[in-house]
């Protein structure tokens, strides 16, 4: 009986924690779900009136802080390597750390739990800003400065499925760091290993049962499924729903073109390009160089190998090229790819000069014993050989 007694006083308590939490509160969910709507549908202002609102009402709680940083990451995300300056993410994030410590101050567990979520959140949105621009000293720190409030957050999906979120991207990206970054895998061995499998379940558990961290965790899974070549079709489906929800988000704008191309669909994959490069030159937010890169070459390559129409090919490679340079993306398999049709569609243009030029400029970022860098050198000595023959021929 005293053991019963005990295990149901455990469990009251659990669920009094569980109530405490305002990640729990469903009141806040109602109120701010619309907003979060808005934030991944790209309409920041709306958002973040709403969350100016939340500020108001809870001004020490890291919760409003989080969510407009979290407003100012997607503004900034797709274009993440561009010239967007993050500052203003930086400081929310900032902020709702502030907030976060002084919450795991408290006195209660759900105090110290919730506190304890938002400064491992925050820390790993940083780390991941920086590793998304290719800092990777400092997205180590900033990771390593969260793990250790990711740990206090472990197997407490009981009091909220939010909690979950940290647990399931380390168990997953931990290994899959030390199995495709080998210049972190000195640093990876100070880290707890985790488990991809366990990680991968726990994610389509948020991803089915959370609200503040379902579509992150729906993005996050997708990009999984896609870039590992786990399961193209499902990652095609979270796609499509994230893109029925959120019509305007051009970062699953981007996605859906990349998943199709893979999938072999190029031609449905010729409306949803259009749609994408329309978009960029109206201006709207967060069209830019980045998925311009993917939806010009994607539109050269279905002109080119399908429509069998050069011009519009050579004018779609050339726009691909433009951006690639911006973005100095230009040793990128795609970039190569569009510089050696460039250089072959000139040739058929009877541009020897200009197919040359193309052809060195592949030589030049290909990596030395790659087939595209051995392809073009074949090409640049046939058009070398060429200009000597016509030139002996006009001699004579």
């Amino acid at each position: 009986m005293l053991g019963l007694a005990l295990v149901f006083r455990e469990e009251m308590r659990a669920q009094s924690d569980s109530e405490q939490l305002l990640l729990n509160n469903l009141q806040i969910q109602l109120d701010v779900t619309e907003a979060i709507d808005s934030l991944y549908n790209f309409n920041f202002r709306a958002a973040n009136r709403r969350f100016f609102w939340l500020k108001q009402k809870y001004p020490t709680h890291p919760l409003p802080y989080f969510l407009r940083g979290l407003s100012e990451w997607w503004r900034i995300f797709p274009e993440i390597e561009g010239e967007i300056n993050a500052q203003a993410f930086l400081a929310h994030m900032d902020t709702a750390i502030y907030y976060g410590r002084r919450l795991y101050a408290g006195a209660t567990d759900a105090e110290k739990l919730e506190g304890a979520f938002f400064i491992a959140t925050a820390y790993a949105y940083i780390a991941y800003c920086y590793a998304e621009r290719n800092q990777y000293v400092k997205a180590a720190y900033f990771g390593k400065k969260g793990l250790n409030y990711l740990e206090k957050c472990r197997d407490k999906a009981h009091l909220s499925i939010e909690v979950l979120t940290g647990d399931a991207l380390y168990n997953y990206y931990s290994i899959w760091l030390r199995e495709n970054r080998p210049s972190l895998r000195l640093l990876m061995q100070f880290f707890r290993p985790g488990d991809k499998s366990k990680g991968l379940t726990q994610l389509r558990q948020v991803a089915h049962n959370a609200f503040y961290a379902r579509t992150e965790a729906q993005n996050f899974l997708m990009k999984i499924l896609y870039y590992d070549r786990i399961d193209l079709d499902d990652a095609w489906r979270i796609n499509q729903y994230l893109r029925r929800r959120y019509p305007s988000n051009p970062y699953f704008h981007r996605y859906a073109l990349r998943i199709l191309h893979d999938k072999g669909r190029y031609m449905e994959n010729k409306p949803i390009a259009l749609d994408f490069m329309a978009r960029l030159r109206a201006g709207h937010t967060g069209y830019g160089a980045t998925g311009g890169r993917y939806a010009a070459y994607y539109l050269g390559f279905i002109h080119r190998h399908l429509l069998h129409q050069p011009d519009s090919a050579y004018h779609y490679y050339t726009q691909m090229l433009d951006y690639s340079r911006k973005l100095n993306k230009m040793d990128q398999q795609y970039t190569l790819d569009a510089l050696y049709q460039l250089g072959d569609l000139s040739e058929q243009k009877k541009d020897p000069i200009a197919a040359l030029g193309y052809y060195k400029e592949c030589m030049r970022y290909a990596l030395r014993k790659s087939r595209i860098r051995v392809q073009s050198k074949a090409r640049v000595r046939a058009l070398r050989r060429l200009r000597l023959s016509n030139r002996s021929a006009n001699q004579t």
